[in-house]
């Protein structure tokens, strides 16, 4: 399936200031009867709490999505699902994100009245798309030249033997995708109604 934006490229449409951590998930169908409509609806954690880094040698502790929940994300409106981090393909809407002792759950509901929505959603359910993805940025505390990584403010990350542990994060967005870089993470379930 190409998104809406595929033609003009990943890199126009996915900012290049944020920062992206992959996740998969596992789909569990629930049985319905010919009469009830496909709602799609799914939850799962878009980030887990473990000491395992992702592709990018990062590690998120407990606490670090609690501001940006309670601030309604990065401009107050909500977190926004994205297909493969492209600003201009929203699958969806997620209806509640919370922090939990495993980490960042969600619940979403891909929209069935779209056509990205609705190919989203078969992909899904059928087992093809199988990743979460958060796209972040991290807080800028107190002014402090950025390293060479881009990194903006120690304050909010730790650094033990070469991996980040991040401690607070703006969270733009949660995106389904189909490379993921963490394993052990992932939507617990695929609800047809």
């Amino acid at each position: 399936m190409m998104g809406p934006g595929s033609a003009l490229g990943k890199d126009k449409l996915m900012p290049p200031y944020l920062s992206y951590m992959d996740f998969p998930f596992e789909i569990h169908i629930k049985a319905v009867g010919p009469d009830q409509a496909e709602t799609g609806k799914f939850e799962g954690y878009a980030s887990v709490f473990d000491d395992v880094p992702d592709d990018y040698g990062d590690i998120i502790v407990p606490g670090a999505f609690k501001k940006t929940l309670a601030a309604g994300g990065r401009n107050g409106n909500g977190i926004v699902m994205l297909w493969q981090h492209w600003t201009d393909a929203i699958p969806g809407v997620w209806d509640k994100m919370t922090e939990d002792s495993k980490g960042l759950f969600g619940e979403g509901r891909l929209l069935q009245d779209t056509q990205l929505g609705h190919d989203t959603y078969v992909l899904v359910r059928e087992g093809a798309v199988k990743g979460l993805s958060i796209g972040f940025d991290l807080p800028r505390l107190k002014p402090v030249k950025k390293n060479a990584r881009g990194d903006p403010d120690p304050a909010a990350f730790d650094v033990v033997e070469e991996r980040r542990y991040l401690k607070e994060l703006i969270l733009w967005e949660t995106s389904l995708v189909s490379f993921p870089a963490k394993v052990n993470a992932g939507v617990t379930g695929v609800k047809d109604a």
